[in-house]
This record gives C-alpha cells, sequence and structure tokens, in this order.
C-alpha cells in the first residue's frame, strides 16, 4: 500500500478494494478471516488491536527466547490469534505435568486484587465481567454494566467437590458474546445463581466492540 502510495508500484483490483475499504474506515474483507473480530469494527480500532496483539506475541517469545516459564508474565487471552487452543494447551500442560487424565482435570478461574505467577498458574489481565463484581473468588450482582477483574489465576486441577456449590458461567471472546471460549465456575456468594443468570452475567476477555455495518 505505501509502496503503491508513493507511485512506486501500479494499482492492482486488490490494492484498489483495499484502498475502497481504508477510504469509508472499514477493515479489508480478507483481513477479517485471519482472527476473529466483531462484526463492523472500524479499521482504526482494528489496527490498535492488532499492534497490541503483535506487541504481546513479540514479549511471549522474547521470555521463551529467554528460559522464561509462561506463568511469569501476565497474559492477554482475549488478544491470542487463538485463545481456545491457549486454554486447551494449558489443560494438557497441566495434566502431564501431575499425571492426571485429562477428564479428572478442573479449570480453576481464581479473581483477586493481585496475582503473583506459579508453577501451575497463568496470570491474565484485561478481564471484565459483565452485571456483577467478583472479589476473592466471590462474584456479586452489581448495576455497574462493566467490572475490570484486576488480576486472575488461570489453573487447572483434579476435581472439584465444591461443583455442586458453584455457579458456571460463561466466558466469551468479545462484547458480541458470539463467540465463547471456555466456561468458569464461581461461588455466588449470598447470591442465589439463578439471580445471575438472570442478569445475563458473563465474562469477557476483550473489549473490542462492533459496530454498524
Amino acid at each position: 500500500m505505501i509502496s503503491c502510495c508513493e507511485g512506486q508500484i501500479k494499482q492492482t483490483n486488490d490494492l484498489r478494494a483495499i484502498m475502497f475499504s481504508l477510504n469509508k474506515g472499514a477493515v479489508f474483507k480478507t483481513w477479517l478471516n485471519v482472527y476473529k473480530v466483531p462484526a463492523g469494527i472500524s479499521v482504526n480500532a482494528w489496527i490498535v488491536d492488532l499492534a497490541q496483539r503483535i506487541r504481546q506475541l513479540q514479549s511471549i517469545s522474547e521470555s521463551i527466547t529467554s528460559n522464561k516459564d509462561l506463568s511469569s508474565l501476565k497474559l492477554w487471552i482475549g488478544g491470542f490469534f487463538g485463545p481456545q487452543a491457549f486454554i486447551t494447551a494449558t489443560r494438557q500442560y497441566s495434566a502431564a505435568k501431575h499425571q492426571w487424565a485429562l477428564e479428572q482435570t478442573v479449570l480453576r478461574f481464581e479473581a483477586r486484587s493481585s496475582a503473583a505467577a506459579n508453577e501451575i498458574g497463568f496470570v491474565l489481565t484485561g478481564v471484565k465481567v459483565e452485571g456483577a463484581t467478583i472479589e476473592n473468588d466471590v462474584i456479586s450482582t452489581s448495576p455497574t454494566l462493566s467490572y475490570a477483574i484486576p488480576s486472575v489465576v488461570l489453573r487447572w486441577s483434579k476435581g472439584d467437590e465444591r461443583t455442586q456449590e458453584l455457579v458456571q458461567l460463561p466466558v466469551y471472546l468479545n462484547s458480541t458474546r458470539r463467540e465463547e471460549v471456555f466456561k468458569v465456575r464461581l461461588s455466588p456468594g449470598a447470591v442465589h445463581g439463578s439471580e445471575l443468570y438472570k442478569r445475563g452475567v458473563d465474562i469477557i476477555l476483550s473489549g473490542l466492540a462492533g459496530g454498524s455495518l
């Protein structure tokens, strides 16, 4: 595109199509096939989001090159190109480390005011809950539309005797709620689980939002 604008190369049909999309402030349709984003997202928002994803990949790559464990990083799952694959990989890693069968593993989602990395947990950032707040793993209803969880530790454990006491909530890729990545179990505290379901409480991994097409 830069070479074309500078007159170094001739325009092609593909380049004209890209220019047409950019002039309208829209993301070129082929670029939208690379990873999932909300429909109608502006090209400005898409470029900012892409840059953040690339910076995270660079940070992860540098850490691996330096022989650092991923548990030493704060990870933005919503910024991965394949967040479901990351969840699957953490499950396989934890099961292999402890010699557990995969079907015995249960996902733990621990919300904290702050969190330190550890050998079997992954510290997450950029996670929000809609229609509620979460403090010390207890979820409570709130008039606040969106609450940014300061820090989250994602870990896998063997079984969970408290399963019947917990409420299961969906975790979506972004605020459109069209792409469910996984589910988590949390303590509802003094709130009845059905109240959380009625309010449509859920967890969001990315703040991206779409627009009108």
